[in-house]
């Protein structure tokens, strides 16, 4: 009897051995949870911007870059063997921002703009020294003068003026001559446009005028005649009205 009695005490000491290191093991396994949940909520985390990669601190809410990636234009003016900070990798940098607009693409197109002025110039020369040429060659008209005389430069440089194309119109009015056709034309132009000035007393002008005038306008007896008439003229039909073809 008493040897059941100690082994019964062993085997519930033994039991209650097992059961304080089991609540030992849960307490430490609730530990370790807690301390993995603090862990993970206070690790670090890590992220891309751009070509940046970024670490974020959540304990203190701070960020930091971990690794500065290049931007284009830095690897094309790294590409090109400049140096960071030196004018030619600013140069190259500014050039591949701006493109056409850029420091290089300017002076090419200040160059290119140079060359397209002296071709200019240098065309506008010829053109003059062409124009200097031509003045000094004879003319159509200075090579087939008008037949009858007085051709050439001269005879251009004569142009007609009011005065002598009238002139000898009115000296065939106030002689009572007939006039030409043409002169008829002429001499009514002249009329209408000298009409009213200096009232009845005035020279040609008046009743007297209109009638000198009225007397020597052509009369057209028959279709041949009137054929005969220039576009514009004034005639006196045979009922004595005084019209205009």
């Amino acid at each position: 009897i008493y040897a059941d009695s100690v082994v019964r005490k062993q085997q519930l000491a033994d039991r209650q051995t097992q059961a304080i290191l089991a609540e030992q093991r849960r307490q430490q396994d609730r530990a370790w949870q807690v301390e993995d949940r603090d862990a993970r909520l206070n690790a670090p985390d890590y992220f891309m911007s751009g070509r940046d990669r970024v670490r974020y601190d959540p304990r203190t809410g701070a960020s930091s870059v971990i690794y500065d990636g290049p931007e284009d234009y830095q690897a094309y003016a790294t590409g090109l063997g400049y140096e960071p900070g030196t004018p030619e990798y600013n140069r190259a940098a500014q050039d591949y921002v701006l493109r056409g607009n850029g420091p290089t693409a300017y002076e090419y197109d200040v160059g290119l703009e140079d060359a397209r002025q002296g071709n200019r110039v240098q065309m506008e020369g010829i053109r003059q020294g062409n124009r200097v040429n031509l003045r000094n060659m004879p003319t159509y008209r200075d090579t087939h003068p008008r037949s009858g005389g007085g051709g050439g430069r001269a005879a251009a440089a004569r142009v007609p003026t009011m005065a002598g194309t009238m002139a000898p119109i009115l000296g065939k009015v106030a002689a009572g001559k007939q006039l030409t056709p043409g002169e008829q034309q002429a001499w009514t132009m002249y009329r209408s446009g000298r009409g009213g000035r200096g009232g009845n007393g005035g020279g040609q002008g008046g009743a007297g005028a209109g009638a000198a005038g009225t007397g020597n306008l052509p009369r057209p007896v028959s279709r041949a005649d009137f054929a005969k008439l220039p576009k514009g003229a004034r005639f006196v039909d045979p009922q004595g009205t005084v019209r205009v073809k």
